[in-house]
């Protein structure tokens, strides 16, 4: 994949994502695992978009799109030499946004659901 396709995959990954967000919205965070457990491709996500309220942020759930799963897929497929197990999606509402990779061994899907693992400190901008 060229560096162009690269950047409209996750360009299209994120106004997909950004689209299905319900609401006002300043901040967005999606984390997903990807992994083969005996054979069969699973997925594991988190999606949270935050808002700021008088100087403290407001998270909610949402639903991640279908068809974002099929491009996360596609961006994983795309890597060169070792596929990550874990993304994290950050951005903003003004458009600006970060992939991290990871490849360790995915946390939920191994059945850690510690506080790290499910985001619960979490706070936007801090990949600004």
């Amino acid at each position: 994949m060229t560096t162009q396709s690269l950047i409209d995959l996750q360009d299209r990954i994120v106004v997909t994502t950004a689209n299905a967000i319900k609401g006002e919205w300043d901040a967005a965070v999606i984390d997903i695992e990807i992994d083969h457990v005996d054979g069969e491709q699973t997925e594991n996500c988190l999606a949270l978009s935050f808002r700021l309220q008088q100087g403290d942020w407001k998270r909610s759930s949402f639903q991640l799109p279908f068809e974002c799963y099929d491009l996360f897929v596609t961006l994983r497929d795309a890597s060169s030499g070792q596929r990550w197990t874990s993304c994290t999606l950050e951005f903003d509402s003004n458009g600006k946004y970060n992939f991290g990779y990871s490849y360790e061994p995915p946390r939920r899907l191994n059945g850690i659901h510690d506080d790290e693992a499910m985001l619960k400190n979490y706070l936007p901008g801090s990949f600004s």
